[in-house]
This record gives C-alpha cells, sequence and structure tokens, in this order.
C-alpha cells in the first residue's frame, strides 16, 4: 500500500489531469478555457464552466502542478484559462465605476463579485509571473486598481 504523500501526488496529479482533459479547447466558443465546475460523470460531459474565480483557482492549481511535474499540458491549460478570464475583464476607460472589473459567469454577465474576481486577477497575476506575460500582469494591475476605489 503506498504511503499517504504518494496518495496525495497521486489523487493531486489525477485532478490536475482531469482539468487539462475537460477543459474547453473549442477555439470558436465563447466558453473557451473554461474548466468544469458541474461534470455528469455518467454522461461524460460538462453541465456548467467555471466562473471567474473557480477559473482562477483551476489556473493556480495548474501552474503548481506544472511547477511540480514539470507537465507542459498543465501550463498550456493554465494558458487557456487565463485567456477566459482576459474575456471577463471590462475594458471601458470612458467608465471608470466598472473598468477593470471582472464579469462573475460569463462576458455577457451583468454581476460582478469582487472577492470572485479577485480570484481570477491572482490566477492572471501568478500567470504573468511563471511566463513573463505582460498584458496578464497588466490586467491583474487594472483589476487592482478597481478594487481599491
Amino acid at each position: 500500500m503506498a504511503d499517504i504523500k504518494t496518495r496525495a501526488k497521486e489523487a493531486a496529479i489525477a485532478g490536475l489531469n482531469f482539468l487539462v482533459r475537460t477543459q474547453n479547447r473549442d477555439d470558436m466558443s465563447a466558453d473557451f478555457g473554461r474548466f468544469p465546475f458541474i461534470f455528469d460523470c455518467a454522461a461524460g460531459v460538462t453541465t456548467c464552466g467555471t466562473t471567474s474565480w473557480t477559473t482562477g483557482t483551476c489556473v493556480d492549481a495548474l501552474l503548481a502542478g506544472y511547477r511540480f511535474t514539470g507537465n507542459a499540458d498543465y501550463l498550456d491549460a493554465a494558458r487557456r484559462g487565463v485567456a477566459y478570464i482576459k474575456s471577463l475583464q471590462y475594458f471601458c476607460p470612458l467608465n471608470p465605476r466598472v473598468n477593470g472589473a471582472m464579469c462573475e459567469n460569463t462576458p455577457q454577465s451583468r454581476g460582478s463579485h469582487p472577492r470572485d474576481g479577485l480570484t481570477a486577477a491572482w490566477g492572471m497575476l501568478d500567470w504573468s509571473q511563471e511566463t513573463g506575460d505582460t498584458d496578464a500582469f497588466e490586467r491583474a494591475k487594472l483589476f487592482a486598481a478597481w478594487f481599491m476605489t
């Protein structure tokens, strides 16, 4: 029987592999980069995609997995997740009240939960630190400026 550390590592990797395997990769879909929030195991389909904060959490988990294993699939999935987060961010310089905020579920969402957006912005910030993506870094800063006001 494997020790607890080995079992934990195997479970974490299985979870990361699930995220990679079930992530929306249809680049013609507005859901490109989303992960399953609700997955129907019997049917093998995602019935509900991640929100801003759960996408940010998935990105951070994948980055940790990449640093731990070196598996480039995790980095690729994180990149797609960040692309989805970027699609959720308002860019409205003429309306400072929302400029930099994150939509909650889809780019069409009317609601924005600041705590949830913060987790999405952390995902972008962590991605930027891992990869040097200056666009993600600037977007994280824009969210921070919005959040602080």
